[in-house]
């Protein structure tokens, strides 16, 4: 089934706001600063084994309170890739659309433990970018995560290999989800159309805000 997706553009190199020694969001400033982005070119090419390895490092889950009486207590929003960090500040970019307000998320990060989470930390908007329909947030951690480079989206052609990454939703399947798909058309407006390779894969709810 043929997808549609953001083109993902000029997200390399974060010049951001400085939280300080500890591991807290700087919450009194109702305007945070706002981050710096600018492209690079691709370098070599990964095999897809090294990208699903990176990916698991990179990708977290994005996740809101849940109200529902004896259901899980966090309902997954989408995904999001870590794409840099300040001393202990990690910024993250991921879907605008997951949440239409800036409190009140969460970030999931799993464990090898299907379902376990290393460490469930407060998230805060840092930017978005409606057109494009992607955000930048933050979250603080003491924790040392890979950061991703990510490249110019409009590079691709017809047929480029790219993935899709994520935590798709319990309503879906388990596990973390790493899709291959070629690209039907580079440039279409803001969006990148692309078409899964693989025969029953597709992207699913919650996988919102990665693409390798």
């Amino acid at each position: 089934m043929k997808s549609t997706i953001k083109l993902t553009i000029i997200l390399i190199t974060l010049t951001l706001v400085s939280c300080g020694e500890k591991a807290v969001l700087n919450r009194q400033s109702s305007q945070p600063e706002q981050p710096t982005l600018t492209a690079t070119k691709s370098g070599t090419p990964k095999n897809p084994f090294a990208l699903n390895r990176l990916a698991k490092q990179t990708v977290v889950e994005i996740v809101s309170e849940s109200y529902l009486t004896g259901g899980n207590k966090y309902e997954p929003k989408g995904s999001g890739v870590i794409i840099g960090k300040k001393d202990s500040t990690y910024y993250v970019l991921t879907a605008n659309h997951i949440s239409d307000i800036d409190d009140g998320l969460s970030v999931f990060i799993r464990s090898e433990q299907l379902g376990k989470a290393v460490e469930i930390l407060p998230l805060k908007f840092v930017k978005r970018y409606p057109r494009e329909d992607l955000a930048v947030v933050a979250f603080a951690s003491l924790t040392d995560y890979v950061v991703a480079e990510v490249g110019e989206a409009s590079q691709l052609d017809d047929n480029n290999q790219v993935y899709v990454a994520g935590w798709p939703g319990a309503e879906n399947r388990q596990g973390f989800q790493f899709t291959p798909a070629k690209v039907t058309k580079p440039q279409a407006g803001n969006n990148l159309n692309y078409q899964p390779t693989e025969p029953g894969e597709d992207v699913y709810k919650g996988m919102s805000g990665v693409r390798f």
